[in-house]
């Protein structure tokens, strides 16, 4: 059996636009969906300025039996950023993750890592 982690591949997409967390949580479970992947259990959102930092916005932390989801989303600069992490690399499709993202968020690219 392969150690943990040896096979994972990180993937980096951003989005001109935001959304909020009740509509970006099934958003990313949709990107996850159509990779092939499975949600491991309940997203978390946690929203900032968190403990005196700058800023507005949040992070979604969705944890995969495959790895993660992290989407960050900064209100002050209408931007929203999503890192998917995985150890079935096979099954990410980059240009179904940009369709989504374009289709609700707004114009967006992949970026690399």
């Amino acid at each position: 059996m392969p150690t943990l982690g040896t096979h994972k591949k990180k993937y980096c997409f951003v989005a001109q636009g935001i959304l909020g967390p009740d509509d970006l949580i099934p958003i990313a479970l949709q990107m996850v969906k159509a990779c092939g992947m499975t949600p491991a259990r309940e997203p978390r959102v946690d929203t900032y300025p968190y403990l005196g930092g700058g800023g507005h916005g949040f992070t979604l932390y969705q944890p995969l039996t495959e790895s993660y989801l992290i989407a960050d989303v900064y209100s002050d600069l209408n931007e929203t950023e999503v890192l998917i992490s995985t150890c079935k690399p096979r099954r990410m499709r980059p240009k179904i993750v940009l369709m989504i993202m374009e289709q609700y968020i707004g114009p967006s690219q992949e970026v690399k890592l």
